[in-house]
């Protein structure tokens, strides 16, 4: 008799567990929560400068007209760059630097360079850019920097920026590993560079 009630104990201890579990798993499984890997983002930098700023900009800059060219100036920059790296990665990409018409805020054109900034670690460049410019009259003009993040879709919640509830903990534990993988050493392919005139 005892081996009965044993047995049939054991039993609704079973379904008790089955009964209860289920249950939770499919409601927790309804339950929309930020996604750790990308923070609600819906993306990850597949180069680790969504922790890069530009810390320091500096530059001198020398117009000159194009020859052969009307309307054409060539806006020959030295630019003193200082970045931060505030991640735990190093970091590889690129920096579009604008010249900016400062009389209506507007992008005039840009160009591209590449940068590498080691993990938690500030860091200085210097480059000589042309810009290449059609105008009618010569505006009043400054350069700025803006970080390239090179994002790419979050693997975990598939760019939606959220995980279903149950789903939460397994890519807390592997979000550096996930983002890890989509990592790359460099980018795949640069933006468009404009080779300077070569009569400048």
């Amino acid at each position: 008799m005892f081996k009965l009630f044993k047995a049939i104990f054991k039993a609704q201890k079973k379904y008790l567990a089955f009964f209860g579990i289920v249950p939770l798993l499919l409601t927790t499984a309804m339950i929309p929560v930020e996604c750790p890997e990308c923070e609600g983002r819906g993306v990850v930098s597949s180069t680790g400068m969504h922790n890069v700023t530009v810390v320091r900009l500096t530059y001198t800059t020398d117009i000159n007209p194009v020859v052969g060219c009307n309307n054409y100036l060539a806006y020959k920059s030295s630019i003193h760059l200082v970045l931060l790296n505030s991640g735990e990665d190093n970091a590889h990409g690129y920096i579009n630097m604008v010249l900016l018409d400062v009389s209506v805020g507007k992008i005039i054109t840009t160009q591209t360079v590449t940068a590498e900034i080691p993990a938690s670690t500030e860091a200085a460049y210097d480059f000589d850019i042309t810009f290449q410019v059609y105008v009618d009259n010569p505006p009043i003009t400054r350069v700025a920097a803006e970080v390239v993040n090179s994002d790419v879709q979050c693997i975990s919640c598939n760019g939606k920026g959220t995980v279903a509830a149950n789903y939460w903990p397994l890519v807390y534990v592997m979000k550096d590993s996930l983002k890890a993988s989509q990592r790359i050493d460099k980018p795949w392919t640069p933006p468009p560079w404009e080779e300077p005139w070569e009569d400048l």
